[in-house]
């Protein structure tokens, strides 16, 4: 969970809120010991409904 939250800051705009509230819901999921994959999922699809151009095909 910490590499997917990493790789996200790094490919990401951190003064955007929307973004900066991401990664803190990533880092937040990264603590728990057992992040639910579901969330996760949820999560990674949110954030690619609001910005398509981070969509991998």
């Amino acid at each position: 969970m910490q590499n997917i939250a990493q790789a996200f800051r790094s490919i990401i705009d951190t003064q955007n809120q929307f973004y900066k509230t991401c990664l803190i819901l990533l880092d937040l999921l990264a603590t728990l010991p057992s992040s639910s994959k579901k969330i996760i999922e949820s999560l990674t699809i949110l954030i690619l409904k609001f910005d398509k151009h981070l969509m991998i095909e």
